[in-house]
């Protein structure tokens, strides 16, 4: 390990100035000027942990920054250890401390210059830690006194600390191991030591794999022998947990208590002690507490049982305050029938356990006063061993509570003709009664439940009863996992108003048994949704499984039963008759015959994605030479909740055959109608036929709610046929209401013969012969009819004519409100002539003998329009009408016998405009008086003399594409100004608008150079495209859109310095601000009570509420850099993908809902945190919290008591379950953490105030990118692997960023483990230190820092090309062992320091098939203190490798320093130059074996 130790105190003294202090210096001078007898000293002073002699020191450097030296060459500088204390900002040459005689040198050399300089003081540290009685003094600097020159350093008040003195200190921590005890299915790992303070924090990882209790207690001790108890956690099965201490002590340990038994089982009268149950090695006092007070627990552990039932005894550590606790449960039984009897008396005791054995319960009831449970004990398998003779309990549920009755785990076995338990109850809808592993059996009636809900009975077994269940009256009732066999009478009886009972469980009767599974019988009223799904029946004849007694014969009364397949489907069809609603679970796809439905049933889909489709060669149906997907031959038939796909391939969807039939809430699709075939294409087909002497009407039709689209002929048809009159029966009680009709064709070239010559016609919905008086038509939505001759909607056979016996039936009406799809029309193209063809949406078909007439209708409004074939509207009439844009007009079409009513919408779109151009003032004033003139265009500039007041509709803009100035003081937009458009003018001068009530107003590439105001009350919108605008001010009560002008060539943003918001001058202020693709520097909220929605493309710079009850959402794309909110009641909503930068709460009462907000800042107006509601955080003790989102993860961080966040969420779209960032500690922006998952590692490097990430011993398996100034501190066993793949394809670490540090880390099996990212940007101060980085399996690189210098060649307008070396100053890569890489292990690409040297130090590199270092186009580097070997090319490798760039001046290996490295063993050469300047190379005091 490594540590950082910065000075707490240096100077420099001068002998020619004996008396002047330097404390305050940038500098610090060591030197000599022998001419004026001058010397020159440093000295420096470290604090050094206490924590430091509990380790083994390695190495300790002192490390100084030269940044001036006066004489160039080699020189002498030595270090010696302080004998006595100085201070700073008091010592002089005078005063100075003395040292020891014994110094520590080195040589400091030109390369040293702008960089770093090493001493090592190893010594020195060592004897500070050695000697604890005497003090730490610090460290003297001197050079050589045979040079008369001086050398400068930067001291600890320079301005950038990365030059500031420093100890770097590496050690060992193996002295540390702890006495921590272990046990059977629990392992303790412990991390490496990391400086915490003046402390050292040991983390512990504790995983347990066994499923016993198990208690993780973190002691500390100053000498080994006393112990406290410092944190305890309680560890899950299969889980681990992170624990760790930075306490002040010598040694710690994890102590743990671990649950024996996880239940005990003892008799009524006895005692144990709760530690007999309990490992505890270590003896940690511990705290006993018990739930039930009939079994209580002392402070001791001595558990008492005085009566039956079961308690909780919780186990935690004593000595903690809010310790984590375990716990096990402690069962009292009793011990004979008299004490079973009492205890069901005892309205004290809840829990009556009965052990293995035999006992009884005879002619008993109770008042079930209380929660009453009776179990009893099972084997290794599950089966009871507690039996029990039952006869004749009742237990009555009569008290208004929350009463739950529960048996468990017995064998009841009943007397002979008695039965065994009454469940009596008055509807209390609170109450319960479980039954769980029951078995019973030989009973006249087992259990009777009436007057009661909520009965839950699973994995039972009843057997050779005569009734095993009786209901009565009950509701919500479940039965499952439940087997009953061979009950004489019926396994399960429902009588009387029963509801909401499900039942899957498996029902058998053995060999020649024909009993009765589940009977309905019908006393005083009808029993209800009774489901039977995943029932099982064996050995029952199919009309046995379910039958009836006094219950008529409709669907709605009959059991559910749900099937999967389609051979379910047609099995219970035809086979169990006794089943009234078949609920379709899956889809049933490709049938070859159609589902033919012959008798009443309900036919439901679970939900509407349920799909019947048919093959391709679906066969007709059996009653007619028609395919369908599904057909009703029979009456009391309902389908509903399906889709119904024809495929393209069936001739109807659905055929209804019958009377009192209903088909809602359907999808029908896909329907055909083959040539040479009339009768078909429809989507919903009803249709009879019969003769006079057999009338065959439709009587009952209900369609409703269905979406029926692609079809073929008609979405809708209903049609009664008289055979052989070719007349229409009228059919009764047909209700066609709020279905969707979409895109229904015809084929018109294709004639059919029987047909009209030209072909037959298509239509939405066609009704014929139908008893209007009593026929409900209305909120039907149709669209897209296509090549429909007769050019109908909506087709209706006249029936006066139709006779019934020969009588006529009478025809009257009661249609209404069939709503065609909204049509969107020019005025002046909505009149309907015979010369205007684009009119015939209004066309109705008139070829019935009645004819129809079109009634034109707005609310106080009535324009009659004429008869005829064409219909027209009167145009006189339309002329006088006033419409506006947006109006709907209601074409209402009647029947000449006022019979037949449907109406018909348009909407108008636009208005018919003169269009005018002006260049002058004059022209201007006179245009916007003249009311035929509604759009004026600019030709030139106009400089106006007064201000312009516009009240009347009109569009003002710039000629064609141009963009003129209109100058004025300002430009109000005044009441009667609605629906107006500014559009392509430069406002010179300040923009008003003030429309008035309900009005409009829409801006489009629009300058108002003085600021824009909008006081308009109560309007509709103000739609600003494209302003621009020094400041917009709104104080009234209108919508606000500042949105992006899409409509230019090229899209125009709103851009605004500053939005202010204040309340209106009148009324309740209700603003709405909506921003879409708008930039803005300042948006000040003034007014209680608005609504602010930021949309995709806005940037606001900062966002300030000033004032309470505030709402404000960000949708994904919107983007916020500072949101400051000073007033509270304010909510902040944020959609994914949408961002702020900064989050300052300053008020209590705040509701934040999102994510993707970077910071958080709680300000001093918060005094109560916890009115802070953050969706998604929620906090469980004071140190603890827990977040499913990642603001809330960064809201817990601002809280400087929160040292542990648990996360079980989406983070960042990293989903992350049961995990935690612990030992959370450090200012609100700069925290430190400690993480051990790979997910949680990933999103910690997104979360800007963590700076530190120490992680705990992994592995971790994803690629990681750092894009912001960070610390990744490593240790031992931190492993960094790609996940199972056999060949690495991709980066390890990728580094987008300034200062980064990546430190101790062990990287492996990557393509490439570290490199920049590949964008040309320079990054600065990247530190990779201490990394073990390897690839066994032939990796492409190690570390790459740089990029590609084929880029120096590329031409200058390649976006790839480079113009000079990239400036990677202060990259460091120290102290790293790279080896086996199939490329290179160590490249710098393109890279130079603009100031000092780039640093590769102290690293081992070996074994790569490549290069050792290949340092390409790049220059100012220090290559020193390196061991590079037995790499198969080039231990060292300089070069310009792209061709060419030998003859770009500049772009060449130069000014490298190659400095006391030991080079050997390198296949090809140690040291190779291929284009570089070797007048700049300096190459000494290496030991290089050979082959240069």
């Amino acid at each position: 390990m490594i540590e950082i130790l910065l000075p707490i105190e240096d100077t420099y003294i001068s002998k020619y100035d004996e008396t002047i202090n330097f404390g305050k210096s940038d500098s610090l001078l060591i030197g000599n000027s022998l001419s004026e007898n001058n010397h020159q000293k440093i000295l420096l002073k470290f604090n050094i942990p206490s924590t430091f002699s509990k380790v083994s020191i390695v190495s300790a450097l002192l490390r100084l920054y030269v940044y001036k030296k006066e004489k160039t060459g080699k020189q002498e500088v030595t270090a010696y250890k302080l004998l006595e204390n100085f201070k700073e900002m008091e010592t002089n040459w005078a005063n100075q401390p003395s040292h020891e005689e014994v110094g520590y040198t080195s040589i400091l050399t030109d390369n040293n210059l702008n960089g770093y300089f090493d001493i090592d003081v190893t010594s020195i540290v060592k004897q500070w830690l050695n000697d604890k009685t005497k003090a730490v003094n610090g460290i003297e600097v001197i050079a050589s006194q045979n040079d008369s020159s001086s050398i400068w350093f930067r001291s600890r008040e320079y301005t950038q600390d990365s030059m500031w003195p420093r100890l770097i200190v590496e050690y060992d921590d193996h002295k540390l191991v702890t006495d921590s005890k272990q046990n059977g299915d629990v392992s303790i790992a412990i991390s490496n030591l990391y400086q915490l303070g003046n402390n050292f924090s040991t983390a512990y990882k504790v995983k347990k794999t066994g499923n016993k209790e198990t208690l993780a207690v973190l002691q500390i001790s100053d000498d080994g022998l006393v112990w406290f108890s410092e944190k305890a956690v309680e560890v899950v099965n299969g889980d681990y947990k992170i624990i760790a201490t930075s306490s002040p002590r010598k040694y710690d340990r994890i102590s743990l208590v671990i649950i024996k038994q996880p239940k005990l089982f003892l008799p009524t009268g006895s005692s144990i002690l709760a530690k007999n149950n309990i490992i505890n090695e270590n003896s940690v006092a511990l705290k006993y507490n018990s739930n039930n007070i009939n079994i209580p627990v002392d402070e001791n552990g001595q558990i008492t049982i005085n009566k039956t039932g079961t308690t909780n005894i919780s186990i935690d550590s004593k000595s903690i305050n809010h310790s984590s606790n375990i716990f096990f449960n402690v069962v009292g039984q009793i011990k004979d029938n008299k004490e079973l009897f009492n205890a069901l008396n005892d309205a004290s005791i809840n829990n009556i356990n009965i052990p293995a054995g035999n006992f009884s319960i005879s002619n008993h009831s109770i008042d079930a006063s209380r929660n009453i449970t009776i179990s009893g004990m099972v084997d290794d398998y599950g089966n009871p061993l507690t039996n029990l003779i039952l006869s004749n309990m009742n237990i009555y549920i009569y008290f208004f509570a929350n009463i739950k009755i529960t048996l468990e785990n017995l064998n009841i076995v009943g007397l002979p003709n008695t039965d065994g338990a009454n469940f009596i109850g008055q509807f209390l809808a609170k109450s319960s009664v479980s039954l769980k592993n029951v078995h019973m059996k030989e009973f006249k009636t087992a259990l009777n439940f009436e007057n009661l809900s909520n009965i839950k009975i699973t994995e039972c077994e009843f057997t050779n009863t005569s009734e095993a269940l009786v209901f009565k009256s009950i509701t919500n009732c479940s039965i499952s996992k439940t087997k009953f066999k061979d009950n004489n009478k019926s396994s399960i009886t429902i009588e009387d108003s029963c509801s909401n009972i499900d039942i899957s469980s498996e029902f058998e009767n053995s060999h020649n048994n024909n009993f009765i599974g589940i009977s309905i019988i019908n006393n005083n009223a009808t029993s209800s949704n009774i489901n039977i799904t995943d029932s099982n029946f064996k050995g029952f004849d199919w009309h046995k499984r379910v039958t009836y007694t006094n219950i008529p014969d409709l669907p709605e009364n009959h059991i559910i039963y749900g099937v999967s397949t389609e051979d379910d489907l047609r099995d219970v069809l035809t086979n169990w008759t006794e089943i009234g609603i078949i609920n379709v679970l899956q889809n049933i796809l490709n049938i070859a015959t159609p589902i033919e439905i012959k008798r009443p049933v309900i036919l439901n889909g679970v939900s509407r994605n349920i799909t019947i489709s048919a093959d391709q060669n679906i066969s007709n149906l059996s009653f007619t030479p028609y395919s369908a997907v599904i057909a009703a031959d029979s009456s009391n038939v309902i389908i509903k909740n399906l889709t119904v796909d024809g495929n393209n391939s069936a001739q109807n969807g659905i055929y209804v055959h019958g009377d009192n039939c209903s088909v809602y809430n359907n999808i029908i699709k896909n329907i055909v109608r083959p040539k040479g075939k009339a009768a078909c294409g429809n989507g919903i087909l009803a249709y009879k036929e019969g003769t006079t002497a057999l009338p065959s009407p439709i009587n009952t039709l209900n369609v409703a709610l269905n979406i029926i689209k692609n079809i073929a002929r008609r979405g809708i048809f209903v049609e009664a046929l008289n055979a052989k009159t070719k007349q229409l029966f009228i059919s009764t009680n047909i209700n066609i209401t709020n279905n969707v009709v979409d895109n229904v064709w015809n084929d018109p070239l294709t004639p059919i013969e029987t047909q009209e010559p030209n072909g037959i016609f298509s239509t939405a919905i066609e009704l014929q012969g139908v008893q209007k008086s009593i026929t409900e038509f209305k909120g039907n939505l149709i669209s897209n009819v296509k090549n429909n001759l007769k050019e109908s909607y909506i087709y209706f056979t006249d029936t006066n004519e139709t006779l019934i016996n020969g009588v006529p039936a009478n025809p009257n009406a009661n249609l209404s409100s069939i709503e065609i799809e909204n049509y969107s029309i020019d005025l002046n193209q909505a009149l309907i002539t015979d010369s205007n063809p684009n009119g015939a949406i209004l066309l109705i078909n008139t070829g019935t003998t009645s004819g129809i007439s079109i009634t034109q209708c707005k609310p106080n409004e009535t324009i009659v329009v004429k008869n005829g074939e064409n219909t027209v509207i009167d145009k006189t009439q339309w002329d006088l009408y006033k419409f506006k844009i947006n109006d709907e007009i209601l074409v209402e079409c009647t029947s000449q016998d006022k019979l037949v009513t449907n109406v018909y919408k348009i909407t108008i779109s636009k208005k018919t405009l003169i269009h005018v151009t002006v260049s002058t003032e004059t022209e201007l004033i006179n245009s916007l008086s003249d009311d035929s003139v509604v759009h004026i265009s600019l030709l030139n500039d106009i400089t106006l003399t007064n201000p312009l007041f516009i009240n009347k509709y009109v569009i003002l803009d710039s000629y064609g594409t141009n963009e003129y100035t209109l100058t004025a003081p300002n430009v109000t937009f005044d009441i009667g100004a609605d629906e107006n458009q500014l559009n392509n003018l430069i406002i010179d001068g300040e923009l008003i608008i003030c429309i008035g009530l309900y009005a409009s107003i829409s801006l489009h590439n629009v300058i108002a150079t003085l600021g824009t105001r909008i006081l308009s009350e109560d309007i509709k919108n103000i739609h600003l495209y494209g302003l621009s605008t020094p400041i917009l001010y709104f104080c009234g009560n209108a919508k606000i859109i500042l949105d992006e002008d899409v409509l230019s060539d090229t899209p125009i943003k709103s851009i605004v310095e500053k939005i202010i918001i204040t309340s209106p001058t009148q009324g309740a202020p209700t603003q709405i601000l909506q921003t879409i693709g708008a930039e803005i520097n300042n948006f000040s909220l003034q007014s209680e009570y608005s609504n602010i929605l930021i949309d995709k493309g806005t940037f606001i710079g900062n966002l300030i509420i000033d004032v309470p009850n505030i709402n404000i959402k960000i949708n994904k794309g919107g983007n916020v850099k500072n949101i400051q909110i000073d007033a509270e009641n304010t909510s902040l909503t944020l959609d994914i993908g949408s961002n702020v930068e900064a989050l300052n709460l300053n008020s209590n009462n705040l509701t934040i809902d999102g994510k993707n907000i970077t910071h958080v800042n709680i300000q001093s107006g918060v005094t109560d945190i916890t009115t802070i509601d953050v969706k998604g955080y929620k906090k469980i003790n004071p140190t603890i919290a827990k977040a499913n989102n990642s603001l809330a993860v960064i809201f817990a961080l601002t809280q400087s008591n929160i040292t542990t966040i648990k996360l079980d969420g989406i983070f960042e779209g990293i989903p992350i379950t049961c995990r935690s960032i612990t030992n959370i500690n450090g200012t609100v922006d700069n925290k430190i953490v400690t993480v051990d998952d790979t997910k949680v590692l990933k999103f910690s490097i997104i979360v800007y105030s963590i700076m530190k990430i120490n992680l705990f011993p992994n592995i971790y398996d994803e690629a990681l990118e750092i894009k912001r100034p960070l610390i990744l501190q490593g240790n031992s066993d931190v492993i960094l692997k790609q996940r199972n793949k056999k060949i690495a394809t991709e980066t390890a670490i990728t580094i987008s960023s300034n200062n980064v540090k990546i430190i101790g880390l062990e990287i492996r099996d990557w393509n490439i483990a570290i490199e920049n990212k590949q964008d040309k940007q320079s990054y600065k101060n990247i530190i990779i230190s201490d990394n073990i980085i390897y690839s066994p399996q032939g990796s492409n690189y190690g570390i790459y820092m740089g990029y590609d210098a084929e880029a120096f060649l590329y031409p200058p307008d390649d976006p790839r090309h480079l113009n000079d070396m990239i400036d990677f100053k202060g990259l460091t890569i120290i102290n790293n062992q790279i080896s086996g890489f199939n490329s290179h292990a160590l490249i710098l690409e393109s890279v130079k320091a603009a100031k000092g040297k780039l640093l590769i130090d102290h690293n081992d590199i070996y074994n790569s098939k490549g290069y050792g270092i290949w340092i390409n186009t790049s220059k100012n580097i220090n290559v020193q203190n390196n061991k590079i070997h037995e790499n198969a090319v080039y231990g060292i490798y300089f070069s310009s490798t792209a061709e060419g760039i030998h003859s770009i001046a500049g772009k060449v290996p130069s000014n490298i320093t190659i400095i006391n490295n030991e080079i050997t063993d390198n296949v090809t050469s140690n040291l190779s130059f291929d284009g570089t300047d070797l007048t700049t190379i300096e190459i000494s005091e290496n030991s290089i074996t050979n082959k240069i």
